[in-house]
């Protein structure tokens, strides 16, 4: 008798620009069954897109999305405030978390407060660190 593994997720998203960290979080999604389906974005302005397009399609939308903090163009602080003004409905479905290799000033951490983040996690995410998420989500 075999038993099938399901994945934690069905769709999850990873914004960031550096490849190597993007790399280490869809090992780590990939190697521990979190999700079905991994979208990546190297910009928070394309990532905004897709949900902005796909706010209307539940199935469309990733239950999970890794954001970097400190990117070019649009940083993770500048994806937030612009996700914040999306339909209810996808902020209700995608659960955001925060991610950075240089930790986080308080200036930074005040600008944290934001009720559509979930969590602050420090590169490079782990399995525990996807344990959590499940808790946390579940």
């Amino acid at each position: 008798m075999s038993i099938t593994l399901h994945s934690s997720f069905h769709r999850i998203m990873i914004i960031d620009d550096n490849q190597i960290d993007k790399f280490i979080i869809k090992h780590v999604v990939s190697k521990n069954k979190f999700s079905d389906i991994i979208l990546e974005y190297d910009s928070a302005n394309k990532a905004l897109e897709y949900l902005t397009e796909n706010q209307s399609s539940l199935f469309m939308l990733p239950q999970i999305i890794f954001i970097d903090i400190n990117m070019p163009g649009m940083s993770g602080f500048e994806f937030m405030k612009a996700y914040d003004k999306l339909s209810y409905i996808l902020k209700n479905t995608c659960k955001v978390f925060i991610t950075s290799s240089t930790g986080v000033s308080e200036t930074e951490l005040s600008k944290l407060d934001d009720r559509n983040i979930v969590s602050f996690l420090n590169k490079p995410v782990t399995q525990s660190d996807l344990e959590v998420i499940q808790n946390i989500v579940y």
